[in-house]
């Protein structure tokens, strides 16, 4: 059998290492090309997401491609049947003012703030408690200037009467002016009288009390009228009476003319 001789020349081998390099460096290449890159950082938005505004709580809920958390009953939003924000429906009961509890702002157990009614004597009442007198609070008077000569007629009061009496009040009034600075009447020692309406248990009036004078019906500068130097603080009392004619409360006010001209 004859022998089969295999010559390799140098040059053959040095072209396959060439061959093997290059064919090395062309898979290096195409990994790199095809390498995981990473993702560019997107662009900012130009148009926000939608906002969902609720009215009970005026929280807003973003829209987009996020999904939307899950109602809950702590989240201050009526999205889910409730009958009022986080209460009633699936969450827990209301609060209401036949339920027992004082869990609003009540001032006894379902009575007072909301609820209504006035919580004294540890119960619910339709009326105030009552205070036992005739309250007055006195206001602003109603005076007529004549600028020309610094003088002013005193044509009435602004009163608040409150009846804490447990009957209703049928009162009279008189008034009288004093000098703050000397503590002497001015003029006659009752300046004008002024009926009060009937006012019942636990309620109140209030408006501007007119003084019945004879005198004022005098218009000009005509006769003699009951004017009044402007000058110094003037002291206004008033004195309340009931049917029995008997005096039951007396108020007084201390004012500068110059602020009501």
């Amino acid at each position: 059998m004859a022998e089969i001789d295999i010559v390799i020349k140098p040059i053959h081998i040095e072209r396959v290492i060439y061959s093997i390099v290059i064919i090395m460096l062309l898979v290096l290449l195409i990994m790199q090309l095809t390498k995981d890159k990473e993702c560019p950082k997107p662009e900012p938005c130009v148009n926000a997401a939608p906002q969902i505004v609720t009215k009970e709580s005026n929280r807003t809920v973003e829209t987009g491609n996020e999904s939307l958390p899950k109602a809950t009953c702590v989240d201050g939003i009526k999205n889910q049947g409730e009958e009022g924000i986080d209460c009633g429906g699936p969450c827990p009961a209301c609060p209401s003012c036949d339920n027992g509890i004082k869990d609003q702002n009540e001032t006894g157990i379902d009575c007072g703030g909301v609820c209504g009614g006035y919580w004294y004597d540890d119960e619910c009442h339709e009326k105030p408690k009552l205070s036992g007198e005739i309250e007055v609070i006195m206001g602003d008077p109603k005076i007529f200037v004549d600028t020309n000569e610094e003088q002013f007629l005193l044509q009435g009061i602004n009163l608040t009467i409150i009846n804490g009496l447990n009957e209703t009040a049928r009162l009279n009034a008189n008034l009288t002016i004093w000098d703050s600075s000397t503590s002497t009447f001015i003029r006659d020692e009752v300046y004008g009288v002024f009926s009060i309406p009937a006012i019942a248990s636990g309620e109140n009036y209030s408006g501007v009390f007119e003084v019945a004078n004879e005198k004022f019906k005098i218009v000009g500068s005509a006769g003699s009228r009951p004017f009044i130097d402007m000058s110094g603080e003037k002291t206004i009392k008033i004195n309340i009476y009931n049917s029995k004619g008997e005096n039951i409360k007396n108020v007084s006010g201390v004012y500068d003319m110059h602020d009501y001209d």
